[in-house]
């Protein structure tokens, strides 16, 4: 019994050791490998491309300034960006239409008390019609001069005239 453990043991043994040398079959090189064509990357024109020049010229133009002086705090904008109509493309500082505003609104509320007084001396006959059409014209001229502000105020917001591309943005 000895001699057939002895036996089957050596019969393993060189089953084993014959696998461990025989070389492994290399996988086919050939059935990987895909055709493939290499060329060279350069700049060229198609053969039948027509060559035109000539300038583009925008179908509308639209030109976008404040119509009041003051100091520029916001001009996001460069040239090429694209806008949409309305959109806030510029601000002036609006500090010292701020300040004007609070004192025409000071001689407005002075004019319009010295009109109303007028106006009830007027009515009684106690007042010359000559007076009350002054004090009446006063406080006219000053809503005016507060309406003239509120719009100077409005103008230091510059939005886009119409959706398009700014071609040229003159402050520097």
């Amino acid at each position: 019994m000895k001699y057939l453990y002895v036996l089957m043991f050596a019969l393993f043994a060189a089953t084993l050791m014959y696998g461990c040398q025989q070389a492994k079959p290399e996988a086919s090189s050939q059935a990987l490998s895909l055709p493939v064509n290499i060329e060279k990357v350069s700049h060229q024109r198609p053969v039948n491309a027509w060559v035109y020049s000539g300038n583009i010229k925008p179908l509308r133009e639209s030109n976008a300034n404040f119509t009041i002086p003051g100091k520029i705090t916001f001009l996001p904008l460069e040239e090429g960006d694209f806008v949409n109509q309305g959109q806030l493309i510029g601000n002036l500082d609006p500090a010292d239409y701020h300040i004007e505003l609070k004192r025409v609104e000071a001689q407005l509320l002075e004019a319009k008390d010295a009109y109303e007084r007028f106006k009830q001396l007027y009515e009684k006959k106690s007042l010359p019609e000559k007076d009350y059409i002054s004090a009446q014209a006063a406080y006219q001229q000053v809503q005016a001069a507060r309406e003239m502000i509120a719009k100077k105020i409005a103008d230091t917001r510059l939005s886009a005239p119409t959706t398009g591309i700014v071609m040229e943005k003159m402050p520097r």
